[in-house]
């Protein structure tokens, strides 16, 4: 079955491009391939495994090539293809580096390039107005709206649908059980990755129901599409969505009330500040504890077990500061039997440890400057309630990735959209705001904070 789904995928993702515009194709093929494919791959002698995100890298390329040819004419580069190249080049460096050999370098420098590169610069390419995120975060909504439900059966189930339809379960059961009910996971490769999913999704499907972007379907009311996807991240059980939910939601509150974009860099300068304590052993992250231990006991005995593995890599990471370990495990610590003697769960860790500094600076400064360049666009931008959202979502997932490692192909092709959204606004003269448009909640005249007032 897994075998069949991945192999099938590839022309299923090719032929939407046939039937729908490429900014629908593109958005479901990467959403339904990211929440319905299942954790497990296909090993290819002397290639890549197949595995969802690659099966729908390879469906949309194809499709591309096929049916949209002309997708990328016009493309302009920015600082963040830049970076994500470094980052390629970066990876095949640490490989060589490390005496892994040419084609190990190579084949990293393009499964970076494939894996990343190949969702961001669709979003760059497909997503090229306001009106092409809304329909893309409209079909993200929808998804999140239907997943929640399954989400909600798992929850009180206990988390055994990916074990029925493709017969294995994808991470340890004894993780999904709290207070009572069950953790879901779904098609995901944890249950921190769908409750981060859930929560900035919340966000978005929060924003496109103020502004007017979210429709009755199926007869069910505009608010369902709202509920449901807060719903699926209650019932996630995990902590840290909810509080990067809140964070979020509070931030971009105060951005409002404050008419600044200064709430968009909170998530990135405490990502930056975490990092580089950690790294400098400055701080050891100690005093998180007792604020956990408010909540939860038990979760706070976990940070700190991560907390305590992470110094113990950040201390290998380090002796090879610039180029890191490379890959093939030699970033982590092995024992005997050579599985890993500490988990590498936060995304930086593995990326300082297996790329070094150069490779942590390259990724972060790729995903960031979406964030980062939208200061010197103009007021304009704020009247783009989508773009907004997702700028805080980027930062969002900088904090998330402080502890955790995935990152969502559907997140990065919006962030791609959300790049171009930030260019827009940087090279177009600020709209002058009529008496039809001021105040009317619509993108097209002055942002309104898309949480209702209090």
């Amino acid at each position: 079955m897994v075998a069949i789904a991945l192999i099938a995928w590839i022309p299923i993702c090719a032929g939407l491009f046939a039937f729908t515009t490429p900014v629908r194709a593109v958005t479901l093929a990467y959403t339904c391939g990211w929440l319905i494919l299942p954790m497990d791959s296909i090993p290819i002698e002397g290639f890549w495994d197949l595995e969802k995100v690659s099966s729908t890298n390879a469906g949309v390329v194809l499709g591309t090539i096929l049916f949209s040819p002309g997708l990328f004419r016009g493309f302009r580069l920015c600082v963040a293809d830049v970076a994500l190249v470094g980052l390629a080049c970066t990876t095949f460096l640490s490989f060589v580096d490390n005496g892994l050999g040419v084609y190990a370098g190579l084949s990293a420098f393009a499964q970076t390039l494939f894996g990343w590169g190949i969702p961001f610069w669709l979003g760059r390419a497909v997503l090229k107005n306001t009106d092409d995120l809304k329909a893309a975060g409209l079909i993200v909504v929808v998804a999140a709206s239907i997943y929640a439900v399954f989400a909600l059966y798992e929850w009180r189930m206990s988390p055994q649908i990916h074990q029925k339809v493709y017969g294995s379960f994808q991470h340890m059961f004894s993780q999904h059980r709290r207070w009572g009910f069950y953790r879901p996971i779904l098609c995901f490769p944890h249950a921190l990755s769908l409750g981060m999913f859930m929560a900035w999704t919340s966000l978005l499907a929060i924003t496109l129901y103020r502004n007017g972007s979210v429709h009755r379907l199926w007869g069910l009311p505009r608010s369902t599409f709202v509920a449901l996807p807060i719903c699926g991240l209650v019932v996630s059980m995990s902590f840290s969505p909810w509080g990067l939910f809140l964070v979020g939601f509070g931030l971009l509150a105060l951005g409002r009330r404050r008419r600044s974009r200064l709430p968009l860099l909170v998530p990135v300068v405490f990502m930056a500040y975490w990092m580089v304590g950690r790294y400098t052993d400055v701080m050891d992250g100690r005093w998180t504890q007792a604020m956990v231990a408010e909540l939860s006991e038990d979760r706070a005995n976990s940070l700190m077990a991560r907390l305590d593995a992470e110094a113990v890599l950040l201390d290998h990471a380090k002796t090879r500061p610039l180029l890191g370990w490379g890959g093939m495990g030699r970033n982590q610590l092995l024992k005997v039997t050579g599985r890993a003697e500490f988990a590498s769960d936060a995304l930086w860790v593995i990326l300082v440890g297996k790329f070094g500094l150069l490779g942590l600076c390259t990724y972060y400064l790729w995903w960031c400057w979406p964030v980062l360049s939208s200061f010197a666009a103009g007021k304009s931008l704020e009247q783009d309630e989508v773009t907004i959202v997702l700028l805080m979502a980027i930062g969002l997932q900088c904090v998330n990735s402080l502890f955790n490692g995935a990152v969502s192909p559907i997140l990065i092709l919006l962030c791609g959209g959300a790049m171009t959204g930030v260019m827009r606004f940087k090279r177009e003269d600020p709209p002058t705001p009529t008496a039809e448009s001021s105040g009317s909640g619509r993108l097209g005249g002055v942002w309104r904070w898309p949480f209702p007032r209090a």
